[in-house]
Parts: structure tokens; sequence; C-alpha cells
């Protein structure tokens, strides 16, 4: 508990939401105790209650209990806001996860948040017990091996996503390339009929003179320039939406 208090201090110190957030609660239990903040066992049931939260254990309450005063200073109910604020509840007790807890994997990778769906998790106790049900198979990870296993999980989908990205771009290079040259009029007979022409004594232009030699280089050059960019942006989109999918783990 030591550590999460200095967390919770430095959470105080560099969080505005929730340092505001404290200060309004403070500023109620100083009018409710008249500036001597001594939180029983029942107000802090009240509070966590109040919270929308289910841990009311003796348990916690005297491990917030810094000194052993038999009561909550306002010190203690900061760090109490901070887990409410920082932690989720097992899901079989309802104990406030507060070091290491498990989830279910397969629950996590298919959760759908639009649809308010949360994750399956447990305490140690719970879950070493079997003191729980649930309709998947058993797959937990505790928290730091959930986070290293999708850290891995993100950098192959970043992978996957250029590559699509690269597919893209060269679907686009050959799909323009192609348009190009069934535009080109230089065919077999359309060179025999430019031969008769120029047998004939008519002038025609040549790939210096603005002919249609100048005119297919410019396209092609412009047809790169068009590729390239559309490559970029296609790169870019399937990207973005990867790291708005796996943006939140």
């Amino acid at each position: 508990m030591e550590e999460i208090r200095v967390a919770a201090k430095a959470y105080y110190f560099h969080n505005v939401k929730f340092k505001t957030m404290c200060d309004q609660f403070r500023f109620r239990l100083d009018r409710e105790y008249m500036d001597r903040v001594e939180v029983t066992y029942t107000a802090f049931m009240g509070l966590v209650k109040e919270r929308g939260r289910r841990c009311t254990s003796k348990v916690l309450y005297s491990e917030l209990d810094y000194g052993n005063k038999e009561y909550l200073d306002a010190d203690d109910v900061r760090v109490l806001l901070y887990l409410i604020e920082t932690r989720i509840d097992c899901c079989q007790c309802g104990d406030l996860l507060r070091t290491v807890y498990y989830t279910c994997l397969d629950c996590f990778d298919n959760v759908k948040p639009a649809r308010r769906e949360s994750t399956y998790n447990l305490c140690h106790s719970c879950l070493q017990e079997a003191a729980y049900s649930h309709h998947h198979r058993p797959n937990f990870v505790d928290n730091y091996a959930l986070i290293q296993k999708r850290r891995f999980r993100r950098a192959d989908w970043e992978g996957a996503a250029k590559g699509v990205g690269m597919a893209a771009a060269g679907g686009l290079i050959s799909g323009t390339a192609k348009g190009v040259l069934q535009d080109d009029p230089l065919d077999p007979e359309a060179e025999d009929h430019e031969g008769a022409e120029v047998e004939a004594g008519t002038d025609q232009p040549g790939p210096g003179d603005g002919g249609h030699g100048e005119d297919f280089g410019d396209a092609g050059y412009e047809a790169a320039e068009g590729v390239q960019e559309a490559g970029h942006e296609a790169i870019s989109k399937v990207l973005d939406f990867f790291m708005d999918l796996f943006g939140n783990m």
C-alpha cells in the first residue's frame, strides 16, 4: 500500500482533473466533519457506494488507515479516490484490484466498448481457488503480462498495416501504368500507318517536337507523382485505422 500512497500523491500533483476532484471532495469533508476529517468504516462504505464501486471490505479500510488511527483522514481518502479512479473490481468478489490481477484474454480481445461491454478480471484469491464462473475457457494473464503481449501484437499490426499499404500502392502503380500504356497508340498497326505517312511525305512531330513522345513522357511522370502521393495516402489511412483500433491498449 505504501507504493500506492506514493503513486496517489504523484497522480494528485500531475493530473489536474484528479486534483480538482480531490480538492472538491476535501472541501465537502471539511464541512461535514468541521475541519477534522475522521471517516469511520460506516462512512467509508457510503463513500465507496457513492462512487459506484463494490469493495467495502474491512481489509481495504484497514490498509487505507495509515498509522492505525481507526479512522481515515484526508490523505487516506485521497488514496481511496485514487484507487477508485485508476483500479477496477474483481468480477467475482468485488474487491478493488490494487496490485496484480488476472484478465480473461478472450474477453479482452473481443470486448466492444461501444456496447458498454467490459473485460473479465479476477483477484489472485478468486483465480487460485477457482472461485469463479466464466463462459470462456481458462485463458487468464496477469496485468503485466497483458501489457507485454499486446505491445508485441501492436507492433505486428503496424507491420501488417504497412504491408497492406505497400500492396495498395503497388496496385495503384500497376493500374496507372497499365492505363498509360493502354492509352499509347504505338502498336504495330499504328507504326505501319505512320511509316506509310512518312513515305508519303507527311511530316510527323518527333519526341522532341511536342508530339506524342513528349506527351507520353509527361503522362508517365505525372502518373509516377500521382502514384507516389496516392501510395503515401493509402499507407497513412491504413496505419491510422489500426492505430485507432489498438490505440488504447
